[in-house]
This record gives C-alpha cells, sequence and structure tokens, in this order.
C-alpha cells in the first residue's frame, strides 16, 4: 500500500492566490536564500483580496549555503 503524500504547488501569485483565497491550504513552506532581488512580484498577497492570517511556526531548518526553510500552519 502507498502513502498518500500531500499536493504540492509552485507557481507565481495568480495560483497561490487561487488556493489561498478559497481556503484550500493550511501550511506554508518558504525557503529563504540569502540573496536581495530589488523589485519583483509579490507572490503572496492579493492587494484586491487581502485578508489577514495568523500562522504557527511548525519548523525550520537549514538547507546549506546560507539557505534556511520555514514551515508555517495557516490559522483560521
Amino acid at each position: 500500500m502507498k502513502a498518500i503524500k500531500p499536493p504540492s504547488f509552485r507557481g507565481g501569485a495568480d495560483l497561490h492566490n487561487a488556493f489561498l483565497g478559497q481556503g484550500l491550504v493550511d501550511e506554508l513552506i518558504f525557503n529563504v536564500a540569502p540573496v536581495l532581488e530589488g523589485k519583483g512580484l509579490n507572490l503572496l498577497i492579493d492587494t484586491e483580496k487581502y485578508q489577514y492570517k495568523e500562522v504557527e511556526l511548525l519548523n525550520f531548518k537549514s538547507l546549506g549555503s546560507g539557505v534556511v526553510q520555514l514551515h508555517y500552519a495557516i490559522g483560521n
């Protein structure tokens, strides 16, 4: 019997906002790299439908080369 894995989505702001806006996401994982990129697109905030959500840090770990992974649960 194979274990069931939760889906993982990678994409831009439109994909993230579609799932977050419908309340279909309960956890987020960010990989933070030690670089500054200047201007860019905001991947999470839909400025027209912004909703504040509490988050809880579940775990963090170093991935090497200064990269840190942050794992959050999204509150209701």
